[in-house]
């Protein structure tokens, strides 16, 4: 078997047992919000953020194979970093927020190591994260979706600043540590409220689809009581 196929195989697997556990309370949601098209770089940005939950599942559940397949996503999809300026409030940790450090989801390399790790020496587990590598560059691509991994800490908020273009989907979705509920917020330049995810866990999506091209503000709001440590992604 090809190792695309093994590992389009090992994603259906591994994401059906993920979501099937996932079930968590929401607070209601807008009935009214006009659904948003899915447009390749929509998906993309979905996609990675399902990457980065499976790599937390794989972290909690010890498994390595789900480690090897999030960061086979990564690197296929190819998410670039977001510009230093876009985040308007770096924050400094305060004493409060010390807490033992967690793995960064969004980094491949590490999710390689630690499914090395815990293959405990299985031939066919090291194998397959011995055959992931990242994608080769496209020479003169620019664009696409973006991402930054930062923290917010206890009871704060974190801004940025991203221009979106007009009547093109917008999509802004965010994955944490786990140790928090994290809620997103998405404002025109007029300070209305565009789009927002206010569940009660860390990983929120939004969308919409922008009256003009301009400046959005997003806002990640910790309601915890020690800092998570989180990544955003956006088109």
């Amino acid at each position: 078997m090809k190792k695309s196929a093994v590992f389009a195989l090992m994603l259906t697997l591994l994401s059906a047992s993920l979501f099937a556990q996932q079930a968590p309370a929401t607070k209601p949601e807008e009935t009214d919000k006009p659904a948003v098209p899915t447009t390749p770089q929509t998906q993309k940005v979905e996609d990675y953020s399902a990457a980065l939950n499976l790599a937390r599942y794989g972290y909690t559940t010890n498994n390595a194979l789900c480690l090897i397949t999030a960061a086979e996503m990564i690197y296929q999809l190819g998410v670039t970093p977001l510009p230093a300026d876009a985040r308007q409030n770096p924050s400094k940790p305060a004493p409060a927020d010390s807490k033992p450090a967690k793995p960064d989801l969004a980094n491949p390399e590490q999710l390689l190591t630690d499914a090395r790790r815990l293959a405990k020496g299985d031939a066919t587990v090291l194998a397959l994260a011995n055959r992931v590598k990242p994608a080769p560059a496209t020479r003169g691509a620019v664009g696409g979706p973006k991402r930054s991994t930062t923290s917010v800490s206890a009871n704060s908020v974190d801004v940025f600043y991203i221009r979106f273009r007009g009547y093109e989907s917008a999509i802004v979705a965010l994955q944490g540590d786990g140790d928090t509920d994290l809620d997103l917020y998405i404002y025109d330049d007029n300070g209305n409220l565009v789009a927002r995810d206010d569940d009660y866990t860390d990983g929120c999506v939004a969308s919409w689809t922008p009256r003009y091209t301009g400046l959005f503000t997003i806002r990640v709001k910790n309601r915890g009581t020690v800092y998570n440590r989180y990544t955003l992604a956006t088109n």
